[in-house]
């Protein structure tokens, strides 16, 4: 079996489930990529891949697995420099240095 999913789930949630599906069927094969590109499910053979996002226009076959919340969290020196965290909620625009994916 063939998976791929996004880094941060992938340590999040399948390192610990993994060893665990593996021993109770050790018969299965199992490749697993944890990356946060988008592969190509078809032409790179995947069995199961992990998406965190809502597929658009796809032939593919998918499953709710889980909802994930968005959280913006700012350290208090960045909001000091006139950063703040309402601005997308008042419609404002307002450029920020972001980290996407960040885990510790």
């Amino acid at each position: 079996m063939k998976i791929s999913a996004p880094i941060s789930f992938g340590h999040r949630y399948l390192a610990e489930l993994l060893p665990l599906f593996m021993n109770k069927y050790p018969a299965v094969q199992m490749e697993v990529n944890f990356d946060d590109r988008l592969v190509d499910v078809i032409a790179e053979g995947y069995d199961v891949v992990v998406r965190v996002t809502e597929l658009k226009d796809t032939s593919l076959i998918s499953r709710k697995i889980m909802t994930s919340g968005i959280v913006t969290l700012a350290s208090p020196a960045y909001l000091s420099i006139g950063a703040t965290a309402s601005s997308t909620r008042t419609g404002r625009t307002q450029l920020h240095w972001i980290l996407p994916f960040a885990e510790t």
